[in-house]
């Protein structure tokens, strides 16, 4: 008897053990699909704590960590290796006209990290751990 209940629960513990993989590390030089960069993520932009959202839909936004600083909203898409937002700044539930060159690109690497092109050139984007889908 006790060695039946050892055996099932030897059986067992494995399924409990371990959530499922997060299903966009791919491994080293493996490419980034769209649907893994989908849900709210903990993020560093040059260093300082953040979080993008990037919805299904196409729609996205950034909140600065601790300062509590500018919310911005606008839309996103990724081809290939590349993350390109457009933004502009969220004014209570209306936004506000678009500075101009109000865009930016980032090639992602498999790590989720990658620094910006085009004006921003040299900002770098840590993606960290998604929070939610």
């Amino acid at each position: 008897m006790t060695r039946s209940l050892l055996l099932l629960l030897a059986l067992a513990l494995p399924v409990y053990s371990a959530p499922a993989p997060f299903p966009c590390h791919q491994g080293k030089g493996r490419p980034i699909r769209r649907a893994c960069l989908v849900g709210t993520w903990e993020a560093l932009w040059n260093g300082a704590p953040c979080q993008f959202t990037f919805a299904e839909d196409g729609t996205y936004s950034y909140r600065p960590g601790v300062s509590g600083g500018q919310v911005w909203v606008g839309t996103w898409t990724f081809q290939g290796r590349t993350l390109r937002v457009c933004e502009q700044y969220e004014v209570g539930k209306f936004c506000a006209p678009p500075p101009s060159g109000s865009f930016w690109e980032v090639d992602l690497d498999s790590r989720m990290d990658g620094t910006t092109r085009e004006k921003w050139s040299g900002s770098r984007l840590q993606l960290l751990r998604c929070k939610g889908r």
